[in-house]
C-alpha cells in the first residue's frame, strides 16, 4: 500500500489521548495532595487531547501546566502536561518534530520523573519521545521498564505496537494493535489509538490490504465522529487506495465541515478533480464537470505534485493524463491584469 499521504500522526492519537478510566498512581497522589491544582492540569491535559493540531488548544494547556509549576515546582504531573503541550507546539509533518522542542519535552519529562521515579506515565511517554527522536532501542528499553511496572496506562501497547512500526515489523504490530483494541473497545477514546496503529501497519503491510483498512477506517472514524482528521484520512484512503473519489468527497466535504486544514482541502481538491476527469471523459464539457474543477481548484491549485500522484498509480493514470492536459493548458494561458 503505503500511501502515506497524509496519515494523521500518530504523535496526536498515542501521548495525547484522554482516559475514561485510568489515571496514574502518582496522578492520583497529586490530585489527593492540592485537588484544586490537579484540576488545573486535567483541564491541561483536555486541551491537548482534544487538540489534534489546534495550536491554539496547545499553547492554552500549556499556559495552564505551567502556572501549575509556578505555584508548586514540585508538582510532578504538571511536568508531564508541558511536555505534551512542548511536543504538541513542535509537531511538524508526518510524524516529524522539532528536535529543539524534543529535547525540551524530554526535560520536563525527566524533571517529572525526577520527582517521581516511579511515575509510569511519564516514562511511557519518555519511550515516545525516544522514538521520536528514532532511537529505537533506547525506546525500547524503556517501555520494557514500564511494562515491568505492570502499568495500567491504556495505551502503553499502541507505543509499543508503534515502535514495531518503526522497526518494520508490521506484523507483530498488527498482533499488538489488535490485541490492545479487544481490550479497550469498550473506551472510544483508548480504542482509537489502536485502530490508528493498525491503520499504520496495514498501509505498511505487503499485499493487498484494502479491505482491512476500509475495516479500520470506518471503525476509528465511528469511534470518534468529532475529529476531522479522521474523516479526512478516510477520504485519503477511498481516494488512494480504492480510487473512489464519490467515497471520497463525502468524508473530505465532512472533514472540511469540522476543521478547514490544509491535508484536508488537498485530499478533497483531489477527489474532485478525478471526478472532473471521469465526468469530463463520459460529457465533454457538462456542468457537473466544470463544477467539479471549479471546487477543485478552489480548494488546491492544480500543480505538478497533484498530478504525480494520479500518474504514479497504474488505475489512475488516465484521471493524471486529462489532469496534465489540463495543466499544459493552463500554464500556456497569460497572466491576468497585465
Amino acid at each position: 500500500m503505503k500511501i502515506r499521504l497524509a496519515i494523521i500522526a500518530a504523535v496526536f492519537l498515542c501521548p495525547s489521548i484522554a482516559f475514561a478510566a485510568w489515571i496514574s498512581p502518582v496522578d492520583q497522589k497529586y490530585r489527593k495532595k492540592n485537588p484544586a491544582l490537579y484540576a488545573q492540569v486535567a483541564k491541561a491535559q483536555a486541551l491537548i487531547t482534544d487538540s489534534y493540531g489546534n495550536s491554539r488548544a496547545a499553547e492554552e494547556a500549556l499556559r495552564l501546566a505551567q502556572e501549575v509549576v509556578a505555584k508548586d515546582p514540585g508538582f510532578a504531573p504538571a511536568y508531564v502536561q508541558v511536555a505534551r503541550a512542548t511536543g504538541a507546539l513542535g509537531y511538524v509533518s508526518s510524524g516529524k518534530f522539532d528536535p529543539a522542542a524534543l529535547a525540551e519535552k524530554s526535560k520536563f519529562l525527566q524533571k517529572a520523573l525526577a520527582l517521581e521515579p516511579g511515575y509510569d506515565y511519564a516514562m511511557a511517554l519518555v519511550g515516545y519521545n525516544l522514538m521520536a527522536e528514532g532511537k529505537l532501542a533506547e525506546a525500547d528499553a524503556v517501555y520494557k521498564r514500564v511494562v515491568a511496572m505492570k502499568s495500567g496506562y491504556p495505551i502503553l501497547n499502541a507505543q509499543i505496537a508503534h515502535l514495531a512500526i518503526e522497526r518494520k515489523e508490521y506484523a507483530k504490530a498488527i498482533e499488538i494493535a489488535s490485541k490492545g483494541y479487544e481490550a479497550n473497545k469498550s473506551d472510544p477514546k483508548v480504542a482509537v489509538s489502536y485502530c490508528t496503529e493498525l491503520i499504520f501497519a496495514y498501509e505498511e503491510l505487503d499485499g493487498n490490504q484494502v479491505a482491512q483498512l476500509e475495516k479500520w477506517q470506518t471503525t476509528r472514524r465511528t469511534l470518534a465522529p468529532e475529529v476531522a482528521w479522521f474523516w479526512g484520512d478516510h477520504a485519503r484512503h477511498r481516494m488512494f487506495n480504492m480510487n473512489d473519489y464519490a467515497g471520497a468527497i463525502t468524508y473530505g466535504e465532512k472533514a472540511l465541515t469540522l476543521m478547514d486544514y490544509g491535508v484536508g482541502r488537498y485530499t478533497l481538491a483531489a477527489a474532485y478533480y478525478a471526478k472532473w476527469a471521469d465526468l469530463e471523459a463520459k460529457s465533454p464539457g457538462s456542468k457537473d464537470a466544470a463544477d467539479s474543477l471549479r471546487r477543485a481548484e478552489a480548494l488546491s491549485p492544480l500543480d505538478r505534485q497533484m498530478l504525480n500522484l494520479f500518474l504514479s498509480r497504474p488505475a489512475m493514470v488516465p484521471t493524471g493524463v486529462a489532469l496534465s492536459r489540463r495543466f499544459a493548458e493552463t500554464m500556456k494561458k497569460p497572466p491576468t491584469g497585465r
